[in-house]
C-alpha cells in the first residue's frame, strides 16, 4: 500500500512559507465599454458590403479577487484552523482612437453573415492593491513584525486591445421604410493586452536604521491580459 505525504495548501500571492489546509476564492469583474465612431458603407458586390470605421474607444475594467485560506499548523494550537484573508484589486481606465473594419455577406431574406475586427491603442491608468489581514489578533506581531499587510501601486501605460465579431443577423424596413430593425447572434472576443494589474508580494527586505530593524515587503504587479469571450445577441433599431 502506497503511502503519500500530506498535501498542503500554498499562498502564491503571499511572501510567507505558512501552508494552509484549503483555499476559497471569490471573483468579481466589471467591465464597460464606450465606442464613438464615424463609418461609411459601400457595395464590393450585390452580396458583399464594407464599411470601414474610425473613432474614440474608452473602457473601464475592475478586477476585484477575494480569498480565505485556513491556516494549518499541524498541530492542536490557537492558531491552527484560523482564517487568512487577502483581497487584490486592479482598476484600468483606458483612453484611445480605434478602427476596424465591417463586412457583410447577404445571404437572401434579410439574412446575412457579419463579422467585425477593430482594433485600440489606449492610454490607461491602472491602480492596484493588495490587503492581506488574519482573523485572529494573536496572529499580529509575530516574530518581530506586523502580519497584516497593505500595498498600492499606479502606473500609466499603453494598453492594446482588440475586439472581433463574427455571426449571423436578420434586418427588415418597416412602417414605410422609415425604420429599419436589426436583429443578431454571433460570438464575440475583447481582448485586452496587460490590463490586469493585480499586486503580488514579493521579496521582504531587513533594514537597521538607528539600531531599529525596519521591515520593508516588496511587490510586483502581474501584468497579464484580460480577455471577455462568448455569445452576444443583437437588437438595432435605426430611424
Amino acid at each position: 500500500m502506497t503511502k503519500y505525504e500530506p498535501s498542503y495548501v500554498r499562498a502564491p500571492q503571499l511572501n510567507t512559507v505558512m501552508m494552509f489546509r484549503n483555499a476559497k476564492s471569490h471573483y468579481n469583474v466589471g467591465y464597460n465599454n464606450l465606442n464613438l465612431e464615424i463609418a461609411r458603407s459601400y457595395y464590393a458586390s450585390k452580396r458583399l458590403s464594407l464599411s470601414p470605421h474610425f473613432g474614440v474607444n474608452s473602457a473601464w475594467i475592475d478586477l476585484d479577487q477575494n480569498v480565505h485560506y485556513t491556516l494549518d499548523l499541524s498541530g492542536p494550537t490557537p492558531l491552527d484552523g484560523t482564517i487568512w484573508k487577502l483581497n487584490t484589486k486592479s482598476f484600468a481606465w483606458g483612453l484611445g482612437p480605434r478602427a476596424g473594419l465591417n463586412t457583410e455577406i447577404y445571404l437572401g431574406d434579410g439574412f446575412s453573415l457579419t463579422s467585425n475586427l477593430s482594433a485600440s491603442l489606449l492610454y490607461s491608468y491602472v491602480r492596484g492593491n493588495i490587503h492581506f489581514k488574519p482573523d485572529a489578533n494573536s496572529l499580529r506581531n509575530q516574530q518581530g513584525g506586523i502580519i497584516e499587510r497593505k500595498m498600492k501601486s499606479k502606473n500609466h501605460l499603453f494598453t492594446p486591445s482588440m475586439q472581433m465579431f463574427l455571426g449571423l443577423i436578420w434586418q427588415t424596413y418597416m412602417m414605410e421604410d422609415t425604420k429599419h430593425l436589426t436583429l443578431g447572434a454571433g460570438y464575440e472576443v475583447n481582448y485586452y493586452w496587460r490590463m490586469n494589474q493585480m499586486l503580488e508580494m514579493d521579496e521582504t527586505r531587513n533594514s537597521t536604521l538607528n539600531q531599529v530593524t525596519l521591515v520593508t515587503d516588496g511587490y510586483e504587479n502581474n501584468s497579464e491580459d484580460v480577455m471577455f469571450y462568448g455569445i452576444t445577441f443583437k437588437i438595432k433599431l435605426e430611424f
